[in-house]
């Protein structure tokens, strides 16, 4: 059970990195991760730029294009095309298993005192 989560948990941070042209900062990604963000009641796990470049002289001024992931670094979409369906049967998928898993635990537990 613990392995399956910090596979679900960790697999994207250490695998998607961001991509972007040399010029855009930190700052600037951040800032254009934070854009995609609003005016969503879903949140993702983990976001991935995939592309982003910069318009203009500050961080304000980057463009680019975010993906959405949740476990195991599933993408469920991008800004204004969420595919809502994906995320809730890959949660759903995961959850099962975690209770499943417990289930079995549990029936162990008891079947050996």
């Amino acid at each position: 059970m613990v392995a399956l989560s910090i596979a679900a948990f960790g697999f994207p941070v250490f695998w998607f990195d961001d991509r972007a042209d040399p010029d855009v900062s930190q700052e600037a990604l951040h800032r254009l991760k934070t854009q995609a963000t609003i005016g969503y009641e879903i949140q993702p796990l983990f976001y991935q730029v995939t592309d982003a470049h910069m318009t203009g002289p500050t961080p304000d001024h980057v463009e680019g294009t975010v993906v959405w992931r949740t476990l195991f670094g599933v993408p469920i979409g991008q800004r204004y095309d969420l595919n809502v369906a994906r995320w809730i049967g890959v949660w759903t998928l995961f959850l099962a298993t975690e209770l499943a898993l417990c289930i079995v635990a549990f029936r162990r537990l008891v079947r050996d005192q």
